[in-house]
């Protein structure tokens, strides 16, 4: 921070104002108690707080982690249905294909290639910052790819165990007609695993869009924590870090709750 050339007295200086020059235990137990008010430290290279940093970044992260949830959704979980209503079809062969390769495409690869083809030979899509709708679209098709496959695999797995219950055939014997079968009652009675995947991708999508930001220099958290990384800004690190696990953790308790909603006899059993 002070450069090659600096003198003692500044250096005692900075290691003061910084708390260095007290023993680990004691800034350790200063960190908590900050922590527990909401107060991460100042940037080692900007000087501003970091809990305004993360406030300036967070929105941009959390649109595009839910742009990308429902892009994935829109197309993993009917295809994944029909992929388990008609296994051996043209439905289940492309849900098994999409599958395997949205899961082996890395994002290191899956992003540029995205670029080229809709930003630069197309010309159709803006290639980063973030300017309205059109520029979270290849950044959250980035992501929403591999998540949507994902939940594809899921869907068909589960709607297909599902669909050999009783009450499935107790549904067909009373004449409902087969889309209200499949999107009506077994879909719904599906959805503890998907929910569950679901949940924990979210988290994923929350706090591991570092690649896909770089990529597209999209102004979230994942810029933030890699610049911060690169310049050894530490608090700004420790914060996002911190961050990352909390989301993980309230995203998978939201996870829980949804169960119930889902499926009101988990509400019955844990009575």
């Amino acid at each position: 921070m002070l450069g090659e050339q600096e003198a003692q007295a500044d250096r005692d200086s900075l290691r003061r104002e910084l708390g260095l020059d007290k023993p680990l235990p004691e800034q350790y137990v200063k960190y908590l108690g900050q922590l527990t008010r909401f107060e991460f430290g100042r940037s080692l290279v900007t000087r501003e707080p970091v809990g305004a940093e993360i406030r300036n970044h967070f929105p941009a992260t959390l649109q595009l982690s839910i742009v990308a949830l429902i892009f994935a959704l829109l197309w993993g979980m009917p295809l994944g249905v029909m992929a388990a209503v008609r296994p051996r079809s043209g439905w289940g062969w492309s849900a098994e294909i999409m599958g395997l390769l949205g899961m082996s495409v890395p994002a290191v690869f899956l992003g540029p290639v995205l670029v080229y083809v809709f930003a630069i030979q197309m010309d159709l899509l803006p290639v980063s910052e973030r300017d309205g709708f059109l520029s979270v679209i290849l950044p959250g098709l980035s992501l929403a790819l591999p998540l949507g496959a994902v939940i594809t695999r899921m869907t068909r797995a589960s709607v297909r165990e599902v669909l050999n219950e009783d009450y499935i055939r107790t549904a067909r014997s009373k004449g409902l007609g087969e889309r209200g079968i499949y999107f009506k009652h077994a879909l719904r009675n599906a959805l503890i695993p998907i929910v569950t995947i679901v949940s924990l991708q979210l988290g994923a999508l929350l706090t591991g869009t570092v690649i896909t930001e770089t990529i597209f220099d999209w102004p979230g958290i994942g810029t933030l924590l890699f610049s911060a990384i690169q310049r050894r800004d530490y608090p700004v690190v420790q914060a996002c870090i911190l961050m990352v696990a909390c989301i993980y953790v309230l995203v998978n308790v939201l996870g829980d709750v949804m169960y119930g909603v889902v499926n009101p006899r988990v509400r019955m059993d844990s009575r």
